[in-house]
C-alpha cells in the first residue's frame, strides 16, 4: 500500500467533485446490490465516507469504513460524528487487524486501481467476511490511461508511463476471475461503457487537473523528473481540450458470495 497513488490532504475536495459527473452516479452503482439493513457493512477503502453516506440514507444500521490514507478517514469521523452504527479505522487492506468471518456484506468503490497487490487484497477481505456473505465492486478500467490523441508522440509517452506505473490500471475486466480463484462463487458482473464529451468531458478535464495535481508527489516518481512530470500534464490537459481526441472508460459492477463452508 505505500505507493497508493493519490494522499493529499485535499483529496476529499477532489472525491466530492468526481461524484458529480454522471458516470459517478453513486444512487445507480448502490441500487444494482441487495442490501440488508441487519447486516455489517465494511467498505474497504472508504476515503471520505462518499459510500457511508449513501448506506446511512438507506438506513444500513452497522458499518465500518477502513482507508489507507489517515486524512481520508479523519475527514469521514468529522462528518459521521453524531452518526450511530458507523465507525472508522485507518489501515492497510492487505492487513486489517479485523477479526476472521466479522462482516455480512463488504463494499468497495474505485479502489483498486490504487493497489498494487489486489489479490492480497481480495484474499483478506475474503477472511474477514462471514461465510457467505457478498463482497459488492464498483471499479473502472482506466479513467486516464484509455485515450487515444493526435499527437503520436504523446500517444506514446502514455503508453511509458502506464508500464511504469506498479497499479493495473486494467484491473476491473480481471477482477472476476481473482474472486473466482480466491475462495468466492456466484460471480456476477456487468459493464458499462462510457465516452468523454460535452459537458462530461469538461467535468472529466477538471477532475484530472485535481488529481494530478494531489498526486504530484506520488505520480512524479515515475517520471524521470519534476518537470518531466509536470509537462506531461500540461500536454495532457492540452490534449483532453480536444473534443476530437477520444477518452473512454469500462466500469465495472460485480458482486460474488464468499463459499460457504
Amino acid at each position: 500500500m505505500n505507493n497508493y497513488l493519490i494522499d493529499h490532504k485535499n483529496e476529499s475536495e477532489r472525491l466530492n467533485f468526481q461524484n458529480k459527473i454522471d458516470i459517478c452516479n453513486l444512487d445507480e452503482e448502490l441500487g444494482h446490490f441487495t442490501w440488508n439493513r441487519n447486516d455489517y457493512i465494511l467498505d474497504a477503502g472508504c476515503g471520505n465516507g462518499n459510500v457511508i453516506e449513501k448506506l446511512v440514507e438507506m438506513k444500513m444500521g452497522k458499518i465500518h469504513g477502513i482507508d489507507f490514507s489517515l486524512d481520508r478517514i479523519k475527514d469521514a469521523q468529522k462528518r459521521f460524528e453524531n452518526a450511530s452504527g458507523v465507525s472508522f479505522s485507518q489501515g492497510s487492506l492487505e492487513d486489517t487487524k479485523v477479526a476472521d468471518s466479522t462482516y455480512d456484506t463488504i463494499v468497495c468503490r474505485y479502489i483498486y486501481e490504487h493497489l498494487s497487490n489486489p489479490k492480497a487484497v481480495i484474499k483478506e477481505l475474503n477472511r474477514v467476511l462471514k461465510p457467505g456473505g457478498m463482497i459488492n465492486i464498483i471499479n473502472f478500467d482506466d479513467m486516464v490511461f484509455n485515450f487515444y490523441t493526435k499527437n503520436e508522440h504523446f500517444n506514446r509517452e502514455l503508453k511509458k508511463i502506464q508500464e511504469r506505473i506498479p497499479q493495473d490500471i486494467q484491473i476491473g475486466r480481471k477482477l472476476p476471475q481473482y474472486l473466482k480463484q480466491n475462495n468466492f462463487d456466484k460471480v456476477q458482473w456487468q459493464a458499462q461503457t462510457y465516452f468523454f464529451q460535452g459537458e462530461r468531458l469538461a467535468m472529466e478535464v477538471k477532475n484530472s487537473q485535481m488529481r494530478f495535481e494531489q498526486g504530484r508527489e506520488n505520480l512524479a516518481r515515475y517520471f524521470d523528473s519534476i518537470s518531466d512530470y509536470d509537462r506531461f500534464v500540461e500536454n495532457y490537459l492540452n490534449e483532453l481540450h480536444d473534443d476530437c481526441n477520444v477518452l473512454s472508460s469500462n466500469k465495472y459492477l460485480i458482486k460474488a458470495r464468499k463459499c460457504a463452508e
